[in-house]
């Protein structure tokens, strides 16, 4: 494991990582709080707030039509629920992918968005998962490599994967979910932008020794 870090890249707690990395975290979260209803229903209007909160303004309008395209019954229908073990997890993923592409919608290979809705049937223990959440994972567990930069997670059970590393880390460091995720994220950017990518490429470098 190559482990948390901090822009020095030297070594860190888990909690002093998240402290650190989602105090960089600038976007509002407002829409997301305000839809997000943790523990109660929500209702199409609130699943197209979010997934445009998720997509940003350049696509909009196709985030919304995956909003009106999601079964709502499938989402509200968890969330009483204890934790979704691996295989309910898929089964939401199969119902919501049916209603996807019966809509003409969720053609691509990409996940990101899929497991978002995912994410709104159980919020605080099925992560948002992107493509700097997946690198943050990738660099903290010591697999990412410079080739994979410019990859994008395609595979659902990959995400399984990272769903049950992000709530480890969170249950056995009581670090806050919402917070893992903003640091994530902000971590991720940061090995993607130019400084971060000579630092994967310099441990590429050592892991070839």
């Amino acid at each position: 494991m190559t482990g948390f870090a901090l822009p020095e890249m030297s070594s860190a707690e888990p909690a002093t990582f998240v402290e650190f990395w989602r105090g960089l975290y600038t976007s509002t979260d407002e829409v997301y709080l305000r839809h997000l209803k943790d523990g109660h229903k929500i209702n199409t209007d609130d699943v197209i707030a979010l997934m445009q909160w998720k997509a940003g303004p350049r696509h909009a309008k196709r985030a919304e039509a995956y909003g009106r395209a999601t079964p709502i019954n499938s989402l509200n229908a968890r969330r009483p629920w204890t934790v979704m073990d691996d295989a309910s997890l898929m089964e939401l993923r199969d119902e919501l992918e049916v209603a996807l592409k019966d809509a003409g919608l969720q053609t691509s290979g990409s996940i990101i968005w899929l497991t978002f809705l995912c994410h709104l049937a159980q919020p605080s223990t099925t992560p948002i998962y992107d493509v700097n959440a997946w690198t943050a994972w990738g660099y903290i567990e010591g697999w990412l490599k410079s080739s994979q930069l410019a990859m994008t997670p395609v595979r659902f059970k990959t995400y399984l994967g990272y769903r049950t590393w992000f709530n480890d880390v969170t249950n056995a460091c009581a670090v806050d979910p919402r917070d893992f995720d903003r640091a994530l994220k902000m971590f991720g950017q940061f090995l993607r932008s130019p400084v971060g990518r000579r630092t994967v490429v310099e441990h590429d470098a050592v892991l070839s020794l």
